[in-house]
């Protein structure tokens, strides 16, 4: 990711930046000092030091790398919030807009840049214990609950975790949160089977208006991004540092 400019984010095209939140306290710190301050109250709110500081890296982190395309000190970017919470930069009039969206699970934070586009991402923790098949038969649709039912046991878990996390990404990309009811759209989840939207209940035309594909970076994580649009260029990196990607 080149983040020395905004024309290296081009219209057909989403970034994402993988980074760990587990960093050595002067790390922390100094994306502490980047925080606004409805941001350090958030943090403060956390029961146990390694949450607070799993926070506090994350925001600082989005706030460097959307500095990178908006040509602002990280400290004096602005967010607003949507009717269910989902973060947007606030754009001075005329100008193009970032859209981004970021998750986090596991220690692991992933960022979504696109410009004018909507886009949403998710990360989930396989948790190989998980009764996957009973949670899917409460949330995952009828068609999503048969495939899933239809795979060996031992490719069950990982194809349920994927599954999540594409629809997590989906109902985020479209900015309605957990007022979207999971169950009525489809995605694929066969291991091997490309990332898609299959279905939509309100309104069958959606399949064809969002980009969907797994992010296959994360350790021990299924991830996901989707962003308006049929085609989309997609460039993953990852982030060790507190500066922006080089």
């Amino acid at each position: 990711m080149n983040g020395n400019n905004r024309a290296a984010l081009g219209a057909n095209e989403v970034h994402v930046c993988i980074a760990s939140l587990d960093r050595p306290e002067s790390e922390v710190r100094f994306f502490e000092s980047l925080l606004a301050a409805d941001e350090t109250q958030r943090a403060k709110r956390f029961y146990f030091q390694k949450d607070r500081e799993r926070f506090v890296v994350g925001r600082g982190l989005l706030r460097t790398i959307l500095s990178s395309y908006l040509q602002l000190p990280p400290d004096e970017i602005l967010f607003a919030y949507g009717a269910h919470g989902k973060p947007t930069v606030k754009q001075k009039a005329g100008q193009s807009g970032i859209e981004f969206n970021l998750a986090h699970s596991a220690g692991w934070g992933i960022y979504a840049i696109t410009q004018d586009r909507p886009v949403g991402v998710d990360v989930e923790f396989i948790q190989r214990d998980f009764p996957g098949e009973n949670v899917a038969e409460h949330f995952f649709s009828p068609r999503e609950t048969a495939s899933l039912r239809a795979l060996p046991k031992d490719r069950q878990t990982a194809a349920f975790f994927s599954c999540w996390s594409r629809k997590e990404a989906f109902i985020k990309a479209l900015g309605l949160g957990l007022s979207c009811p999971l169950g009525d759209f489809d995605v694929s989840l066969a291991p091997g089977e490309p990332a898609r939207l299959l279905y939509v209940k309100w309104d069958p035309h959606e399949v064809s208006r969002w980009f969907m594909a797994d992010i296959d970076r994360v350790p021990g994580c299924a991830a996901a991004v989707v962003v308006a649009g049929t085609t989309c260029r997609l460039v993953v990196s990852e982030w060790s540092g507190t500066t922006a990607p080089p």
